[in-house]
């Protein structure tokens, strides 16, 4: 086919991706700050853990936005081949 045609929700879906990509980007950088701050150990450790699990949450999120970005590419094709 190779005709590209303006699909809004493929665009939706780039700016959520990008969205939560710098959510993420923000995260890392306060894990960052949380180490090099002056906070006891215990408390950056506490700290790092929740930044993590935010990370990881939105790690799924990214995952599940790339996989609808391909299935939406690519859905008329796998209909086919079933």
């Amino acid at each position: 086919t190779g005709v590209s045609t303006y699909n809004p929700a493929a665009s939706k879906n780039n700016s959520e991706i990008r969205m939560l990509e710098k959510q993420k980007e923000r995260l890392q950088k306060q894990i960052e700050a949380v180490k090099d701050g002056d906070t006891d150990a215990k408390t950056k450790q506490e700290l790092i853990k929740q930044l993590q699990e935010q990370i990881q949450q939105i790690e799924t999120q990214l995952q599940q936005k790339r996989n609808e970005k391909l299935t939406e590419g690519t859905g008329k094709e796998s209909s086919e081949e079933r």
